[in-house]
């Protein structure tokens, strides 16, 4: 077996394999502290939901910021 031929194949379980894991990543979980729920900081000047709405807008800063 060539290495072209065994780097193919591990490729293309990994081409395979990553959909899936994206898939599985993305769904919605039932945690509370779920990474995807916006945490307010103390530090943080300019409330989360402002930065979203001007990243709505096209704002190339809030959406930095987001």
């Amino acid at each position: 077996v060539e290495d072209g031929t065994r780097y193919s194949a591990w490729m293309r379980g990994l081409t395979l394999a990553m959909p899936m894991v994206l898939v599985l990543n993305s769904c919605e979980s039932t945690d509370p502290t779920d990474w995807r729920t916006p945490i307010e900081s103390p530090f943080a000047k300019t409330p989360i939901e402002e930065l979203h709405e001007r990243a709505e807008l096209n704002d190339y800063f809030a959406m930095v910021h987001l």
